[in-house]
């Protein structure tokens, strides 16, 4: 199976989330960017990090909750009042800006939904980056959910 990276990148993510957490309240223990970050960041990390282990070991459920995992990745997404997104680990693709187009690359361990509240005095600034490395990522665990599934539906005796 060659979801094995996948995993590798999913755990390392998921680490990197909740270390950046972490760091935040001890930083920042009065949590400016609210409990809905915090709750959401963590749930974020926890199937990032859980997704990650059952693919390394290559478990059935594994596959699919990489799938949910990858989804999340395929835009982050920040606009005037809210954010939302993931992205565990390398990242490349298309950003856009309130000032243009460009190419993101980068290496990220965030994840999560930060909403700002109707009369809040601050704004978020737009950024929309797409993730094409989620999509290669998912196009690689739909082949091993397939594969997979194939080796089922072999294994089991003609009836």
């Amino acid at each position: 199976m060659r979801t094995r990276g996948i995993a590798l990148w999913q755990l390392l993510g998921g680490f990197l989330i909740l270390g950046a957490n972490v760091a935040g309240i001890v930083q920042s223990p009065d949590r400016p960017l609210g409990y809905e970050y915090l709750v959401s960041s963590l749930a974020v990390a926890a199937l990032a990090i859980s997704s990650g282990t059952l693919l390394w070991q290559r478990k059935p459920r594994g596959i699919g909750l990489s799938i949910v995992s990858q989804v999340l990745q395929l835009a982050w997404v920040s606009l005037p009042t809210i954010i939302f997104g993931s992205t565990l680990g390398p990242t490349f693709g298309p950003r856009i800006t309130s000032s243009g187009i460009s190419v993101s690359f980068g290496f990220y361990g965030r994840g999560g939904l930060v909403l700002l509240p109707s009369g809040a005095g601050s704004r978020f600034p737009l950024d929309i980056t797409v993730n094409i490395l989620a999509c290669v990522a998912l196009v690689a665990l739909h082949r091993g959910y397939e594969r997979q599934r194939v080796e089922a539906s072999t294994a089991q005796p003609a009836a």
